[in-house]
């Protein structure tokens, strides 16, 4: 996997492998290989929290941010709270990623979605990698190989412009539908909602949980991630 470790200006503590989460309440276990490494704590937010506090996030203990950008391959589908949320959280000190959901039918389709993930993100500077979100079962339904090339396509592009490709699925999904080779070759930021990581490959992000509750963010909740330095 890409070094990510360069890309983040702060780092965070030294964790055992077992972590409580003042944000659920709950206790989450790591695989035995990220002993001791540092750990950041993280959100991934979209316009379905509407406004949130970044300052406020941040003082609660987050490292990091990972903001939707937009989903599918229409002008009229940026995300509505992206500039604001990248402006914000900038100013807060946050590093900040970006990712974008995927409704590609067809490999026209992701580099149509490519490009206007660029458009949107502009010039602005990213800390973090640009994340294909690959979830829909229409795109699922269609196969491996097909799964695999959109990946590819859509990484293909950003790294092109000069951006960090990554891929962010869920466990299962990422199993059957990725080729091992393309999940090695990018980021990789994995969902997997339980009390213990249950992928078993190599991956930089674990998104540990859906209910989080922190400060600055309303009583909505949110994702919540774990980034493991040095991991991959």
């Amino acid at each position: 996997l890409v070094a990510l470790t360069a890309l983040l200006p702060t780092a965070g503590a030294a964790q055992a492998a077992t972590m409580r989460s003042k944000y659920t309440g709950k206790s989450y276990t790591h695989n035995a290989r990220f002993n001791k490494l540092e750990v950041l704590n993280g959100v991934d937010i979209s316009a379905w929290q509407e406004k949130v506090d970044w300052k406020k996030i941040k003082n609660d203990g987050i490292d990091f941010a990972i903001l939707r950008a937009g989903y599918g391959k229409n002008a009229s589908q940026e995300d509505a709270y992206f500039a604001t949320n990248f402006k914000n959280a900038t100013a807060a000190g946050l590093p900040v990623g970006i990712y974008w959901y995927s409704y590609a039918k067809s490999v026209a389709d992701v580099e149509k979605e490519a490009r206007l993930c660029l458009q949107v993100l502009g010039s602005r500077t990213l800390d973090l990698p640009v994340f294909y979100d690959l979830e829909e079962s229409s795109q699922l339904n269609k196969g491996k190989a097909f799964c695999t090339q959109l990946v590819e396509h859509f990484c293909s592009i950003i790294a092109a412009a000069g951006h960090t490709p990554g891929l962010y699925m869920s466990r299962s999904p990422l199993l059957d539908y990725i080729e091992q080779e393309t999940r090695g070759r990018y980021a990789l930021w994995v969902a997997d909602y339980n009390s213990a990581v249950t992928y078993t490959g190599d991956f930089d992000i674990w998104q540990y949980s859906k209910t989080g509750k922190i400060k600055g963010n309303g009583s909505k909740y949110i994702d919540l991630n774990r980034w493991y330095l040095g991991g991959s």
